[in-house]
């Protein structure tokens, strides 16, 4: 149950800043923005091995083969349960 909450606001922490379009998922261009910042802007564990994923992703061409894989239902947008 902790896990599950402390998943759930990283979340909601995530979508407050990164969500340009406002559509309560993750779209590849969010993810890249978020992975194209020179450093992790977040202290929390959880948010710097998402930022570590997706820059290291994204440094090595395959933030888009990586985004697709977790992108379960093909949407083409990264939904909580996907997260």
């Amino acid at each position: 149950a902790e896990f599950e909450r402390t998943l759930r606001n990283l979340w909601h922490a995530w979508l407050a800043e990164y969500d340009a379009d406002g559509s309560g998922t993750i779209s590849l261009e969010e993810l890249k923005a978020f992975a194209s910042l020179p450093e992790c802007p977040s202290g929390d564990g959880y948010m710097q091995s998402l930022y570590e994923w997706a820059a290291g992703n994204l440094e090595s061409g395959d933030l888009e083969a990586a985004f697709n894989e977790v992108d379960a239902d093909g949407s083409g947008e990264m939904e909580y349960e996907e997260f």
